[in-house]
């Protein structure tokens, strides 16, 4: 019996085959479409450390980090969850007690961190140098030298006045100055005070020091002064009248010059050797400017929706220039980078002109070549409040080669070499969040946050490599990098020194790569809980934050009481402050009990 042939079904499996095929495609086009209409970048995989290589001759940057497209808005979904990504460390009672010590053990490394007390309060940004970390006591008159490694404590250096600032090293010795009212000199080794220069009544500019000058800007009679001194005696050498309103954190060594910014959003551009003025222009800046080969890099706001008013009907009048479009307000969060205004034409005299290289919601980041820049945002305040020894505000980082600005829930990185790589986070959280300036070390970006967040990325690709939150921490100034270790201050007086864990050896012999590290971080770290939902959340975060103002040196720990010197010298001082402001003041005669 011949059995029957059963037919193939060619046809049914074509046709389905065909409809996958067309499916495939139209879903590879939606999400093609939807990764060009958000601006989050997703950072790249973690390379290991010679796969990372970048070049390393620096240069004026070229490119934008990111295209300008319409984008939409991203939801805490899409962003970085700092609680989940974190490792909770409590050293609430490790600092509870003065001058208090104590190690304590991290997940990525098997090095030991360390922490010290070493202020009542708001310890400015501390400096490293080999294996010293010099860092002052805040409002008190001490200023510490310690082991990067260890925390031990090398010395301990008594200042004429209180309220030290951050500090600066410069060859063998660190540079700091206080609130009232000197300029002084340390040397590293042994803590040997070499100078004391008298300088104002009132101090409120940390100094800035390099190539065997050093440079402080202070509250003068008639305003704010800028001073070039001797770092071998402080001895004096020019001083000139840099304008009504205060300096910004401090003065800033330029390409041959010395840049002050001020609290009205101005910098001026003076001659190293004489102090002769070279420019000084309206730019609107925030935070003290960052110099970089061939320019600076400068905060500024985002300039704000002008209006079009209809010129007069005056032949005499000038013509109004057109207003750009005004720019919606989701977009005052984007990350793509901010034109600079068409509108704003440079001088002719001019040579240079902003370009901006990136926007965090109502500020942006820029990059001034030399020479004078045009006026910009005339009228525009600087930072808020009156600047001072503790505000140091969204101040980017700079590494050699690539620039780094944190602010408003976003993180860049900007290459300013040839082919360096560019990478961008968007931080989840309460907008009242406030960053450090980003520093670099050992091919990490590391950076602190207000509300007592340590993060660390990969410099090339932006992955999170380790992430730690301190229960009751804050931090406000610049950490310090020495030996493989990141250094912070917390307002609450604390120094914490972290390792990166790179210094540590692999089984091969070799440093640990950054895959290495995070892959022991994440495999050793303990989960943390999701933060409760408080309405309040962010009013709390924002009460956390220090004020920014606050440069009052603390009250000194009770001793038999100060000596005729101390008291004469309290009251000659009291009356130069009297003086400086046109009222009139006796000093109280000594009386002793």
């Amino acid at each position: 019996m011949r059995r029957k042939r059963c037919k193939p079904m060619f046809r049914p499996v074509f046709a389905f085959s065909l409809l996958a095929v067309m499916c495939v495609s139209v879903s590879a086009q939606v999400v093609e479409k939807k990764k060009d209409s958000v601006r989050f970048i997703k950072p790249a995989p973690l390379e290991r450390a010679e796969e990372a290589a970048l070049p390393s001759k620096p240069r004026l940057p070229d490119m934008m980090p990111v295209k300008n497209c319409e984008a939409l808005p991203l939801t805490d979904a899409d962003k970085l969850q700092l609680w989940r990504v974190a490792h909770k460390v409590d050293l609430r009672n490790s600092t509870a007690g003065a001058n208090s010590f104590a190690k304590f053990d991290l997940p990525h490394t098997k090095e030991q961190a360390w922490v010290r007390k070493v202020a009542h309060n708001n310890p400015r940004s501390p400096a490293a140098s080999g294996d010293i970390v010099v860092v002052g006591s805040g409002g008190g008159n001490q200023v510490y030298g310690l082991d990067i490694s260890t925390g031990r404590q090398i010395w301990m250096a008594t200042s004429k006045d209180a309220g030290i600032s951050s500090i600066e090293i410069d060859g063998d010795s660190a540079y700091y100055t206080t609130y009232s009212c000197t300029f002084e000199r340390v040397r590293l080794i042994s803590g040997e005070i070499a100078f004391v220069k008298w300088i104002s009544p009132t101090v409120d500019n940390q100094p800035a020091v390099k190539g065997g000058k050093a440079f402080c800007s202070y509250q003068g009679t008639n305003g704010t002064r800028l001073t070039a001194h001797s770092i071998e005696t402080g001895a004096e050498k020019w001083s000139i009248d840099a304008g009504a309103s205060g300096g910004i954190q401090g003065p800033v060594i330029g390409d041959g010059c010395v840049l002050l910014a001020t609290t009205d959003g101005a910098l001026g551009c003076y001659d190293l050797d004489s102090g002769r003025l070279n420019w000084k222009q309206s730019l609107g800046l925030t935070v003290a400017p960052v110099a970089v080969p061939g320019g600076i890099l400068c905060v500024t706001p985002v300039e704000a929706p002008r209006t079009v008013e209809p010129p007069a009907e005056s032949k005499e009048s000038k013509p109004t220039e057109n207003a750009q479009p005004a720019k919606p307000e989701s977009d005052r969060d984007s990350v793509v980078p901010v034109k600079p205004s068409e509108t704003s034409e440079p001088d002719s005299d001019s040579k240079s002109e902003e370009k901006v290289l990136v926007a965090h919601g109502t500020q942006k980041l820029g990059f001034l070549g030399t020479g004078a820049p045009p006026a910009q945002n005339p009228g525009m305040t600087g930072p808020p409040g009156n600047g001072g020894l503790d505000y140091q505000g969204a101040r980017p980082g700079y590494d050699g080669e690539m620039a780094f600005f944190a602010n408003n829930g976003r993180i860049s990185a900007l290459g300013m070499a040839p082919g360096a790589k560019h990478w961008e986070v968007a931080v989840a959280g309460s907008q009242a969040r406030h960053f450090t300036t980003p520093v670099v070390s050992a091919q990490m970006m590391i950076v602190a946050t207000s509300d007592g967040y340590v993060l660390a990325f990969s410099r090339a690709t932006g992955q999170t490599i380790w992430a730690y939150h301190f229960e009751g921490q804050s931090f406000a100034s610049k950490p310090a990098v020495g030996k493989d270790r990141v250094m912070f201050t917390s307002t609450s007086g604390a120094l914490i020194s972290i390792p990166t864990g790179v210094s540590a050896k692999s089984d091969s012999g070799k440093p640990v790569s950054d895959a290495e590290i995070s892959r022991d971080f994440e495999k050793n770290r303990k989960p943390n809980q999701p933060p409760p939902s408080d309405p309040n959340a962010g009013r709390n975060e924002e009460a956390a934050r220090p004020p920014e103002t606050t440069i009052e040196p603390e009250t000194p720990p009770a001793v038999a009481g100060p000596s005729k010197g101390e008291q004469e010298r309290a009251e000659k001082r009291k009356q130069e402050r009297k003086e400086a402001k046109g009222e009139k003041y006796e000093p109280k005669p000594i009386r002793r009990e």
